[in-house]
């Protein structure tokens, strides 16, 4: 499995546009897009809430957000979200909703969708006055036609406060060759000197596979890479 690489999320912390200490403002935060209004960006006072990230968090009542992350959709690759959501306290059932959506010129489809509440919908379950992570995952091998596109995050919610949005990407299939062309690229890569050298030996036969494995006579080469 390859390590996670990061995917460009802008201001995951809403800590633009900035708000003055223990204010909160209706304001749409930097490099977001506004689709509902219920937005507000809040910098509470020192020991009031712990922020995960930075200084100010998002707080949504009914509304919603998207933003085009950074790069395309690549294929064989698992796609994890994650944030920060707090349920605020005594002021009804709190929920967040996680969208990714592929964009392209000419189509839009959902990619992924989670929806999380205080009744453990989505899995797992917002609780009041805590901070709580909620993640979600995509694989973009269940559709391969998607790769080379553009995605969309979308966070909506009721009640509650986001904060630290992340995205990560890790290819995680094995790339499997065809056999007979890589003894084909191989044999291509020696000298005439070498071939005659294989051409006395007692593995001379002609090549088969099988299950992505070259055999020759006696011998075998692994031709299964993992990324």
């Amino acid at each position: 499995t390859s390590p996670t690489e990061p995917i460009i999320v802008s201001n995951p912390s809403f800590e633009l546009p900035d708000v003055p200490d223990g204010d909160k403002q209706i304001v749409t935060p930097q490099n977001w897009t506004l689709l509902v209004s219920g937005i507000s960006i809040y910098d509470p006072f020192a020991g009031d809430i712990v922020v995960p990230n930075g200084q100010q968090i998002l707080e949504a009542n009914g509304g919603k957000i998207r933003q085009t992350l950074g790069g395309t959709i690549e294929a064989n690759t698992i796609y994890t979200i994650k944030l920060e959501v707090y349920a605020i306290p005594n002021a009804g059932i709190s929920s967040v909703t996680v969208k990714l959506m592929e964009v392209s010129d000419v189509s839009s489809s959902i990619l992924f969708e989670l929806t999380v509440d205080e009744n453990g919908g989505g899995g797992s379950e917002l609780i009041e006055g805590q901070w709580v992570t909620v993640t979600g995952t995509w694989d973009s091998s269940d559709f391969p036609g998607n790769a080379g596109k553009n995605f969309r995050l979308y966070l909506s919610g009721d009640l509650v406060y986001m904060d630290d949005v992340i995205c990560e990407g890790a290819r995680t299939r094995a790339v499997q060759y065809d056999a007979a062309t890589e003894l084909k690229r191989y044999l291509e890569q020696m000298t005439a000197e070498q071939i005659g050298m294989i051409s006395d030996s007692q593995y001379l036969a002609s090549p088969m596979t099988e299950n992505g494995v070259i055999l020759i006579g006696d011998a075998q080469t692994n031709m299964v890479v993992q990324d």
